[in-house]
């Protein structure tokens, strides 16, 4: 069984908890996207 990742990010005094579901899998490109959508920095 594969270990759980959770990752926590702090941006402007907000802090969001993100899951890795499969972290052998994962790729840095597919975590910077979560924060990027989840934090809004998309624009």
């Amino acid at each position: 069984m594969e270990p759980q990742v959770t990752l926590n990010v702090t941006f402007k005094n907000e802090t969001q908890s993100f899951l890795v579901s499969d972290p052998e899998n994962t790729t840095w490109a597919d975590v910077e996207a979560m924060v990027k959508v989840s934090f809004d920095l998309n624009t």
